[in-house]
């Protein structure tokens, strides 16, 4: 069988082979349509899965009420889901004088994206459940409860292979408004307080436990208790590791916290309500049009 096409004679072998090709070509295209659609529909989970964690964060409202309204966070998630999430909430101590303390945490999950998000979920849930553990008195106790009910929820198996390594770093103050006093325990995640002194400014680390929530090694120490006396003007920051360790689109080499220290001190002299806005446009010059590395959160609170 013979066809003539624009002067040329094609063979039954060849008009197979075209046949075949075009078939191809229409699978191909199928499959593609199918590969989208899938896609679709799993960034619409994970885009309504973003509204479930943003419902954990705690609303504007309370961040205002607890703060006095002298605060700010700074979020910028690597996808639409995040491994990073600050949380606060008030609590009235048990004691014969019962005074009102407002908590708040920034929390790095293991990873980004989905996996961190789920690891998010667990932080947020058990730093609640602590609030009401008659054995938690102080943000000391909270991490130590948070990482037991961590490592028990997730390493329920006793085979070693199977357990899980993912964690959180966590950064847990509690804030007495009535006598300037500042209570901190961190999980890997320290914090800094800048304080005005004369025409200088002073940074004050106030240093973490080395060790994540949720570890599973031998030998599981518990958090320690910083307690630290604030001067009005002071401003408490409380970070992931996000910021300082974006690579930069110029040169390619990370932030780093010689650079974010000095970005908070410049940030420092502004107002509060300012501060986010400068944080996030140095941020975002670093980064130019370079791929996030990691989640971002920092939050920023003027005594």
């Amino acid at each position: 069988v013979y066809l003539i096409r624009n002067r040329y004679r094609l063979t039954y072998k060849e008009i197979r082979s075209r046949l075949e090709l075009e078939k191809s070509k229409s699978l191909i295209e199928l499959q593609k349509e199918e590969v989208e659609e899938k896609n679709e529909e799993i960034k619409s989970s994970i885009r309504y899965a973003k509204r479930i964690q943003d419902s954990l964060l705690p609303p504007d409202e309370l961040m205002s009420e607890l703060f006095h309204q002298n605060y700010f966070v700074y979020y910028k998630p690597k996808d639409i889901v995040s491994g990073d999430f600050y949380w606060a909430a008030p609590v009235t101590t048990t004691s014969e004088k019962a005074y009102q303390l407002s908590l708040a945490a920034v929390v790095d999950c293991t990873g980004h994206g989905v996996p961190g998000a789920f690891m998010s979920i667990v932080g947020s849930n058990f730093l609640k459940q602590s609030l009401t553990e008659k054995s938690v008195n102080n943000v000391a106790e909270a991490l130590d409860f948070l990482n037991q009910k961590t490592i028990s929820t997730l390493n329920q198996s006793s085979n070693t292979e199977s357990k899980v390594r993912d964690g959180m770093d966590v950064a847990l103050i509690a804030l007495d408004y009535s006598k300037n006093k500042l209570y901190y325990s961190g999980a890997n995640n320290a914090i800094y307080v800048f304080r005005k002194q004369t025409e200088e400014t002073e940074i004050i680390t106030l240093k973490a436990t080395k060790q994540s929530i949720g570890s599973v090694s031998d030998i599981i120490q518990n958090y320690h208790l910083e307690i630290f006396d604030l001067q009005k003007g002071d401003t408490i920051y409380l970070f992931s590791d996000g910021y300082a360790d974006q690579f930069g689109a110029i040169d390619n080499k990370k932030l780093n916290y010689k650079r974010f220290k000095a970005i908070l001190t410049e940030a420092f002299d502004l107002p509060i309500h300012k501060q986010k806005a400068h944080i996030q446009s140095r941020f975002e010059s670093w980064l130019g049009n370079a791929e996030q590395t990691d989640d971002v959160c920092v939050m920023g609170i003027k005594i």
